[in-house]
């Protein structure tokens, strides 16, 4: 029973440490200009060290949603997405409206 306490204790405490991947998000239903990507980051996350530290140029900080647009390679892409401070990568997308006729 002892053990069993402690098993789970030890447990418990090493599952915050158990990093988790940022996702990745893509629909396939719109257009892609290129390999650019939105990084959404967490808060209190700093972009430049963030871009520095993986070797990206960032195209553009957004300051609304704490993030930044680069063009990414898959290697770049699995650097952030094992980024504790980044929440998500979203493709860069271009999106139309269509005219309502009535």
């Amino acid at each position: 029973m002892r053990f069993a306490i402690v098993l789970l204790t030890a447990l418990a405490l090493a599952l915050p440490c158990v990093a988790s991947l940022a996702p990745v998000y893509v629909y396939s239903h719109l257009q892609y200009p290129s390999n650019r990507y939105i990084v959404k980051l967490k808060p209190g996350a700093n972009v430049s060290s963030i871009c520095e530290a993986t070797n990206i140029n960032a195209l553009y900080e957004y300051k609304v949603i704490h993030g930044f647009a680069a063009i990414l390679d898959k290697t770049q892409i699995e650097a952030l997405r094992k980024n504790a401070h980044v929440e998500y990568i979203e493709r860069y997308m271009v999106a139309t409206a269509a005219s309502v006729v009535s």
